[in-house]
C-alpha cells in the first residue's frame, strides 16, 4: 500500500515529467522556427475570416447561400466574393525570410485573369502566381503541358519543352543575325538566357561608374568565376523625406538569391534636407560560378549611390537610370554622363520641372529633354549608341534594355528577346509562349487550382506579408468571383 509520502514523491515525479515534456516541446518549437529545413505557415480562410492574423485592407464581400451539409440537410452556406479588380490584405508572420509560397483555391466564376500574389515592404513589388488566363486557355496553338508550366506553338516542332528549352541557343543566334526581335513570349515564367556575347579576353577587367544614382536600381553583371568579386559602393543620404534610409544589396542568379547585405540608415530620419555622411560600403562576394547575375539595389529616393565599383568588366543597368549629379542636391557639382544602350528606343525625363537639358545621340543629334511631366521619347538606331546628357536631375528608361557606363562594360545579358504576354499583345512575329501557368480543373462551375511560386525575394516587415488577389478588368465586365475556399502555404527558408 502506497503511504502519503510515496504518494507526494510520485505526484512531484508526474510534475517533473510534465514539466519537462512541455520544456521538450518549447525547445522543438524553437529549433523548427530556426532550422536550416525551414518551417510552413498555413492559412486557411474563407468567411468566417481569421480575427487577428488577417487584417483586410481591400476585403471580400461576406454573404452566404442556400445550400446542403454533408447529411443533404438544407443550410446556409458561407461564401466569400469578389467584385472589384483586387482584394488585398495582410498577415502577421513569425518569420521574416521565405522561398515559397503555394494557394490551393476553390472558386466559381470565369474571370479573364485571375492571380494570386505576395509581397514584403509596402514599397516592394508584388510576386504574382497565375491561377487562369481565358486568352491562354482559348488559343488554339499545339499545348505541351509539364507540371507547372505549358508551351504554345504555332506549329507542332517540339514534343517536349525540355527539347524546346534545349534549342534557345541556336535562337538567340539567329535572332541576333537576322535582327529579329521577340519570336518567344513568356507569361510568368523566367526563361534561363544563352551565354550572352561577350570578349572572353576583357571580362576580367574592373568597372568603375563615375557617375552618382538616386534610388532604386537594378544592375545585370557577367562574371567569370574566377575568384570572388568585389563590389563596392558609396552610400548618400539626402534626408529629403521623413523615414529612416535604409539601402539593400540582394545578387541572385537566375531566381536563387546568393547573396544581400543591408546597408543602414545615417542617424537622419527626419525631413531634414541636410545629406548625411558619404559612407563607403565593400563587399566581397561569394565565389560564384560563372555567368550571369542580377544585382538589385533596394531603397527609397532619400539614397544616393556614387563611385560604383566592380571587380567584373561586363556591368550595365537595366531598364532604368536615375542620374543625380547635379547641383540641386546639394553633394557635388552637375556635370555630364555617357550612357550606351542597344534599346530600339528611350524615354528622358527631367524630375525637377524647372530644368531642361541638351542631350547629345551619337556624338551628332542633340534633343530637348523637358521637364518630367512631358518625356521625351527617341528612336535610337541598330546596334549600340551612346547618350550624352548634360547633367544629372534626369531620368532614362528603356522597356527591356540595359545601360552602360562605358562602351566596353555593355553587354547583352539577355541574348534571346522574349517578349511578355498579355492579352493584348501582338502574336504576328511570336511562334511560342512559355508559361509558368496551367488552366484550372473544372467540375460544373467549380474550378479548382494549385500553384506555387519562388518569393525569395519577398521578406516580411515588422512581422507581416502582404497578399493581393487580382483579376485586371473585373469591375468592368461587371463580373465576380465566388470563392469557396483559400488555403495559403508560405514556406520559410
Amino acid at each position: 500500500m502506497i503511504d502519503g509520502q510515496q504518494k507526494r514523491t510520485v505526484k512531484r515525479l508526474v510534475w517533473s515529467f510534465i514539466v519537462l515534456v512541455a520544456a521538450g516541446i518549447v525547445v522543438v518549437l524553437v529549433y523548427l522556427s530556426v532550422a536550416p529545413f525551414g518551417a510552413e505557415i498555413v492559412l486557411e480562410f474563407g468567411p468566417w475570416g481569421e480575427p487577428g492574423k488577417v487584417k483586410m485592407v481591400s476585403p471580400f464581400t461576406f454573404s452566404s447561400i442556400a445550400g446542403t451539409d454533408e447529411e443533404g440537410v438544407i443550410c446556409q452556406v458561407p461564401q466569400m466574393k469578389m467584385i472589384t479588380d483586387e482584394v488585398t490584405f495582410e498577415v502577421e508572420v513569425p518569420y521574416e525570410e521565405f522561398n515559397r509560397l503555394t494557394a490551393e483555391i476553390k472558386y466559381q466564376g470565369n474571370p479573364n485573369e485571375l492571380l494570386i500574389g505576395v509581397k514584403g515592404p509596402p514599397d516592394s513589388r508584388y510576386l504574382y502566381m497565375p491561377i487562369n488566363n481565358n486568352s491562354l486557355n482559348m488559343l488554339k496553338w499545339y499545348k505541351i503541358e509539364d507540371k507547372d508550366r505549358t508551351l504554345y506553338q504555332k506549329s507542332d516542332v517540339y514534343e517536349t519543352i525540355d527539347g524546346f528549352i534545349d534549342e534557345l541557343p541556336r535562337m538567340a543566334e539567329e535572332e541576333l543575325a537576322q535582327g529579329r526581335r521577340y519570336s518567344v513570349a513568356t507569361y510568368h515564367h523566367q526563361v534561363d538566357q544563352p551565354q550572352p556575347f561577350i570578349d572572353a579576353a576583357r571580362a576580367n577587367e574592373p568597372t568603375r561608374i563615375n557617375a552618382t544614382l538616386r534610388g532604386p536600381h537594378t544592375f545585370y553583371a557577367y562574371v567569370t568565376g574566377d575568384e570572388s568579386p568585389l563590389l563596392s559602393i558609396t552610400k548618400q543620404d539626402i534626408n529629403i523625406y521623413q523615414g529612416e534610409d535604409e539601402l539593400s544589396m540582394h545578387i541572385f542568379k537566375g531566381d536563387e538569391l546568393v547573396y544581400s547585405e543591408t546597408v543602414p540608415d545615417d542617424g537622419d530620419a527626419s525631413a531634414s534636407i541636410v545629406p548625411g555622411k558619404p559612407n563607403r560600403v565593400y563587399a566581397l562576394l561569394p565565389d560564384l560560378d560563372e555567368g550571369v547575375y542580377k544585382i538589385v539595389f533596394n531603397c527609397g529616393s532619400d539614397v544616393l549611390m556614387s563611385d560604383i565599383s566592380f571587380s567584373e568588366n561586363y556591368f550595365c543597368a537595366f531598364q532604368e537610370v536615375f542620374l543625380a549629379d547635379h547641383d540641386v542636391y546639394m553633394v557635388g557639382p552637375s556635370k555630364e554622363v555617357t550612357l550606351y544602350t542597344d534599346a530600339e528606343q528611350i524615354s528622358v525625363r527631367m524630375w525637377h520641372p524647372e530644368y531642361s537639358q541638351v542631350m547629345e545621340i551619337n556624338q551628332e543629334q542633340k534633343v530637348v529633354v523637358y521637364e518630367g511631366s512631358k518625356s521625351t521619347v527617341q528612336e535610337l538606331e541598330e546596334g549600340v549608341n551612346s547618350i550624352k546628357l548634360e547633367m544629372g536631375d534626369v531620368i532614362v528608361e528603356s522597356e527591356d534594355s540595359c545601360f552602360a557606363f562605358s562602351r566596353e562594360s555593355f553587354f547583352d545579358p539577355f541574348p534571346l528577346k522574349t517578349l511578355e504576354y498579355d492579352p493584348g499583345v501582338s502574336l504576328t512575329n511570336v511562334d511560342y509562349i512559355i508559361a509558368g501557368y496551367t488552366a484550372p480543373e473544372r467540375e460544373g462551375e467549380l474550378f479548382t487550382k494549385t500553384a506555387s511560386i519562388d518569393i525569395s525575394g519577398a521578406m516580411a516587415t515588422d512581422g507581416v506579408l502582404r497578399f493581393a488577389v487580382l483579376s485586371p478588368g473585373l469591375v468592368e465586365d461587371n463580373g465576380e468571383i465566388i470563392i469557396e475556399s483559400l488555403k495559403l502555404t508560405v514556406t520559410t527558408k
